[in-house]
């Protein structure tokens, strides 16, 4: 992955160390960006930059994610096992304050989020991950009819989408009259489980009613789901917002309730 300014570690991670000699006690040690399916090299850019206004004695680590890539989590995990270094060299120094800032964009960004816990996990070798603020935007969703049909297809001619429908009902197949939990919905149960949430000291979601990929009550949903589970929540509508835009649309909003978040 390719960004100006960061070393590649792999075709699906970028990172950035910290550009000061010395850190701002205030800022995250690690801000963590897991993107959303197919992100552009310029759009990840452009949220690296707002992170680095804000928070400019960062490191910086961002994921990319493809179709296939979420299709295949040991895809994942090969792509991004050059990162875990890293992510053990924050562990051995983080304490009961918050490290590290996760900001997952989409379920491209969610599916990116379980594959990287487990990683990290497995190379702490029974320690904890270090605690975190999350950041979710436009995410998780699971499955719908029209919402995976709209994301699968886009970028396709007007005449692909029988064969879409198709997809569709093949992957269903495979999974709902059998009783097993589609994909979708296991990333984003994974995400409330009572060891992730109790490594995290605040989360806000910011979502959209306006949102074809992602179902806003999914959104609002899962974040009730966390707030049962002892999760610190804070739901941020964008009236009429739609897919990952949000930032775009309403940026003073957008950056301010991530700084918050952050600040607690």
């Amino acid at each position: 992955m390719t960004i100006p300014f960061m070393d590649v570690l792999s075709s699906a991670v970028a990172y950035s160390s910290s550009p000061l000699p010395t850190p701002n006690e205030n800022d995250p040690r690690l801000i963590i960006l897991l993107t959303w399916m197919d992100a552009q090299g310029s759009h990840i850019e452009k949220y690296i930059t707002q992170h680095r206004v804000l928070y400019p004695s960062s490191a910086i680590l961002a994921f990319r994610s493809n179709l296939k890539m979420y299709m295949q989590p040991s895809l994942r995990r090969r792509l991004f096992s050059p990162a875990v270094p890293i992510l053990q060299d924050l562990a051995k120094t983080s304490g009961n304050e918050p490290s590290f800032l996760l900001h997952v964009f989409s379920n491209g960004g969610v599916s990116s989020a379980v594959t990287l816990w487990d990683l990290w996990e497995e190379a702490l070798d029974g320690k904890d991950v270090p605690r975190h603020v999350v950041v979710m935007d436009s995410c998780p969703g699971v499955f719908h009819w029209k919402t995976n049909h709209h994301v699968l297809s886009l970028g396709l001619p007007f005449w692909a989408s029988p064969l879409v429908w198709a997809f569709l009902a093949a992957a269903w197949a495979c999974y709902i009259p059998w009783g097993r939990v589609e994909p979708q919905e296991a990333n984003a149960l994974a995400l409330n489980t009572a060891g992730r949430i109790a490594r995290e000291v605040r989360r806000v979601y910011l979502y959209g009613d306006g949102d074809k990929s992602v179902m806003w009550q999914d959104v609002e949903k899962h974040g009730k789901q966390a707030e049962k589970m002892g999760a610190s929540i804070k739901m941020e509508m964008f009236p009429g917002g739609t897919h990952v835009t949000h930032a775009r649309v309403d940026g003073e909003r957008y950056w301010r309730v991530v700084k918050e978040t952050w600040e607690g």
